[in-house]
């Protein structure tokens, strides 16, 4: 069931404008569900629950509720959004656009107040949803800046709180972007670590740190200049990107998101050491300049960031965390500058503090986690007494999978993290790691033609064979279009993700179906 649900911008005066709350309700599939529904908050800050959760909400729905809500400002919910996008080119050439920033500013003005954006009166929101909905406690789940969130609620309303689970834990006190050199750096370490862990990654890259080194080194006497073949569907020749060494750093945290893209990187880093940035481009293309774009709302992102961050943070504690880093603090002083021209709520040093409770709380972090790196959870940790901290070997920021999707379930089912088994997470593996950068050959149009049309590779998903301006493409369902490359007459390679498409034929010569070979797995797709 989706609706909306109307609050006071100004929630302290209660008059004056009226924002919409884009919210979504699924009801529970018990006859006689649990009072207590789950409620998703998103990250970002500025990411729309709405539009992403409906699925991962599925799981939570055989004895409960769960309400999904848009955050104020972000997704239908008086949606503060800035067009930064100034082109591919400009994409890796700096974080955000100075000159654009003003002028969104005076258009946001129109529609808000942009002061009244915080994380604390976003909060106060959802707990006048839930008491309008009629429920009394709640599960509340966050992820990433949705942790912040979580927590500021358990800090906010503790009497309607029943459990509160954090995956990718930010703590309030986090100040985003402050610690990014220092959790950088641990991924890194943690990813070199594993390569020289793994035989086959250790045989293809066995001087992967001292190459990462040399790459960085090369980049600080000189940008490299080169061509990016991918990109968005207006892309229609290849585009000549300039990368400097601070934009090369920077991009390092989005690309160890996720396991599947720690994965990529070694390949990426030796293909950057051996002259060809390419392959490290497009996941910095896929995995950070892609998503903002589409789906980030820049001006709720802003709004968070320069009211809860930047006014608490000191010049004494950047040097100290950004000393000796591969990263330093290029996006710290970035960002800095950007919320120079931004309007700032006066948000209280108490937002900062720690939050102390007695109600369970399960916090789940990833131990290659570039951002929120499990440390900042343990320090939450020490003044939630009836919390549990779990902490996932192989994992990053993204922590969807079985075994985390089952804690999660588990705890909420129970009430309590007392007993639970979480002896999953030592299962947990990364996939295997991209080993090569495969060449492209030139194959004739009437074999690609022949491979053009729908693959089925499940009753809900299929794979469609397209070809654009003598490009074979292949779109997954509801996912990106992308070009796909021939390294044979039957198998072709995809330079945005690790995934070769192979092509079968019968005996007469007709395609009859594909393999999709990615990250360790073979799915078959069916010609329709």
């Amino acid at each position: 069931m989706c609706g909306s649900y109307e609050v006071f911008e100004d929630r302290a005066a209660r008059a004056g404008r009226k924002i919409k709350l884009n919210l979504m309700v699924l009801p529970a599939n018990a006859e006689k569900p649990e009072p207590d529904p789950v409620f998703l908050i998103h990250g970002g800050p500025g990411i729309s629950a709405v539009h992403d959760f409906p699925d991962f909400g599925q799981l939570f729905r055989k004895n409960r509720d769960v309400v999904i809500i848009d955050q104020r400002g972000a997704g239908g919910s008086n949606r503060l959004t800035c067009d930064f996008d100034d082109g591919v080119a400009a994409s890796f050439a700096h974080i955000l656009p100075l000159d654009r920033v003003r002028p969104c500013v005076e258009e946001l003005e129109k529609i808000a107040d942009l002061r009244l954006y915080t994380t604390s009166i976003a909060m106060d929101d959802l707990d006048e949803v839930r008491s309008a909905l009629g429920y009394d406690r709640i599960n509340v789940w966050g992820v990433s800046y949705g942790s912040t969130a979580a927590l500021d609620y358990l800090r906010r309303h503790a009497d309607h709180v029943r459990t509160i689970t954090v995956e990718g834990v930010i703590p309030p006190g986090f100040r985003a972007p402050l610690p990014f050199p220092h959790t950088v750096q641990k991924s890194m370490e943690g990813l070199f670590d594993r390569c020289a862990a793994d035989e086959k990654c250790r045989a293809a890259f066995p001087r992967l740190r001292d190459e990462f080194q040399a790459v960085l080194d090369r980049l600080a006497k000189a940008p490299v200049v080169f061509k990016l073949t991918t990109g968005p569907p207006s892309m229609k020749e290849p585009v000549e990107i300039t990368l400097t060494r601070d934009m090369f750093a920077d991009f390092l945290r989005h690309n160890l998101y996720s396991p599947l893209a720690i994965a990529m990187m070694p390949s990426a880093i030796h293909s950057a050491y051996n002259g060809d940035f390419e392959p490290y481009a497009l996941l910095c293309y896929r995995l950070s300049i892609r998503p903002n774009q589409d789906s980030l709302a820049f001006g709720m992102y802003l709004s968070i960031l320069c009211s809860e961050s930047f006014p608490f943070i000191t010049d004494e504690e950047v040097a100290r965390v950004s000393e000796g880093t591969w990263v330093g603090d290029f996006r710290i002083r970035a960002l800095r500058q950007v919320c120079s021209a931004w309007p700032r709520a006066n948000v209280p040093t108490s937002f900062i503090e720690p939050i102390r409770s007695d109600k369970p709380v399960l916090l789940i972090s990833g131990e290659l986690d570039p951002a929120a790196q499990p440390e900042y959870a343990a320090e939450a940790a020490k003044y939630l007494i009836n919390n549990r901290h779990v902490v996932e070997h192989n994992a990053s920021h993204v922590l969807s999978g079985t075994c985390t999707n089952d804690l999660v379930m588990r705890f909420i089912e129970k009430g309590s993290a007392e007993g639970l088994d979480t002896s999953c997470v030592d299962q947990i593996k990364l996939p295997p790691f991209k080993l090569r950068e495969p060449k492209a050959i030139t194959v004739p149009q009437k074999i690609l033609t022949d491979y053009v049309g729908t693959y089925e590779l499940t009753p809900t998903l299929s794979v469609s064979i397209t070809l654009e301006g003598g490009t074979l493409m292949e779109q997954v369902t509801g996912q990106a279009k992308l070009p796909i490359f021939a390294e044979s007459e039957t198998m072709f390679f995809l330079k945005a993700v690790d995934a070769q498409i192979e092509f079968f034929k019968n005996e007469k010569g007709e395609v009859t179906h594909l393999l999709v070979h990615a990250y360790g797995h073979d799915t078959k797709g069916v010609r329709r």
